[in-house]
């Protein structure tokens, strides 16, 4: 059937800490500025021409494997994951029509709710049989997994064959389609990815990712990708680090708004301490968090490198407003109308 519709980031921050900690160690934590109201408004009618145009999708509308493939890329690469609204920006309700003025004809971007359930509508409309999955991810330094339908991503039935997609998890994970086959490894250019199943319960999966080196800008490591020496209660193989588990129950939109409320009420989630604003390339990937801007290079699928860092204005971005605007527009493709206050928050 076709859907009619009626977040996760410890692996984050794990990775990023060493990026970060390698040359900027000074950074204090920012006075945080949280937007705390919803508005609701009108909103347009879905647009397909104009959410393609905004993508920068240039194939047919067939739905083919081929042209999954390609709306996947171009979403991940030309619409941003970012928070910056919570932070000082206008907060509008959480539904479909108004993400997708917020998205196609205001130029932003969002999370995965945000992000996933809006491209789960334009797949639907150009007629692919898409359904909501529910996922939760995971707390490395805990070893315990998030609150339900902390993150959502997709399902997609093409000829008979089932793929994961999800255009939102953002750095460090994959955002091109994964066949829906366990214990089958997955080459992108992200890295390389699995599903393995949970014992004990018939709809529940992991999703995994090879180990990865990550270098620095004179090429020396920072992050070994040698087996680790320690399995969690969870893992089954050192070379191989859990991301999610993820559920293949179909789920509507609505069921996943007590996740966004949790993720927003929630003060100290990632998402109310930590600005962030990320988004893929042809050959990386693009992160701002809090005032620190990172750029990474993927080194084939088991090596990335850091490409670039930057310290940007962080209590002083009234200041230096423009410095900051001009790079959010130009690595990140939006125009913001509003100064957010900018967060990095190491605890989370």
């Amino acid at each position: 059937m076709h859907l009619e519709f009626s977040y996760h980031r410890q692996g984050v921050i794990n990775s990023l800490k060493q990026i970060v900690d390698m040359g900027i160690n000074n950074f204090s934590q920012q006075e945080i500025g949280l937007s705390t109201e919803f508005v609701m408004e009108k909103e347009p009618v879905f647009n397909v021409d104009k959410y393609l145009r905004r993508i920068n999708y240039s194939g047919t509308k067939e739905p083919n494997f081929t042209n999954l493939t390609s709306l996947c890329r171009c979403h991940a690469t030309n619409v941003p994951e970012e928070n910056l609204d919570w932070f000082g920006g206008q907060l509008r309700a959480p539904d479909l029509d108004r993400i997708y003025k917020n998205t196609v004809e205001e130029g932003r971007g969002g999370v995965c709710y945000e992000q996933n359930g809006l491209f789960g509508k334009l797949l639907s409309k150009l007629g692919y049989n898409v359904v909501l999955l529910e996922g939760r991810y995971y707390m490395q330094e805990k070893d315990e997994f998030s609150f339900p339908f902390n993150h959502m991503l997709l399902q997609v039935t093409l000829e008979g064959q089932d793929w994961l997609v999800d255009v939102r998890f953002g750095f460090p994970s994959f955002y091109l389609p994964l066949k829906m086959e366990v214990m089958t490894s997955q080459e992108q250019t992200t890295g390389i990815y699995r599903m393995r199943k949970v014992k004990g319960n018939e709809h529940e999966y992991f999703l995994e990712k090879r180990r990865k080196e990550i270098r620095d800008m004179d090429s020396c490591e920072i992050k070994s990708k040698q087996s680790k020496q320690q399995l969690s209660k969870y893992e089954i193989d050192p070379e191989w680090e859990i991301k999610f588990i993820y559920s293949d129950i179909p789920h509507t939109f609505e069921e996943f708004l007590p996740g966004w409320k949790t993720h927003f009420e929630d003060k100290v989630s990632f998402f109310r301490t930590n600005t962030l604003v990320q988004r893929f390339t042809d050959s990386g990937s693009l992160l701002l968090w809090g005032s620190i801007f990172i750029e990474m290079e993927f080194l084939g699928p088991l090596c990335e490198k850091v490409k670039r860092t930057e310290m940007l204005p962080g209590k002083d971005v009234a200041k230096e407003w423009n410095v900051l605007k001009d790079l959010i527009r130009e690595k990140f493709r939006i125009v913001l109308d509003f100064k957010p206050n900018l967060a990095r928050n190491h605890l989370i």
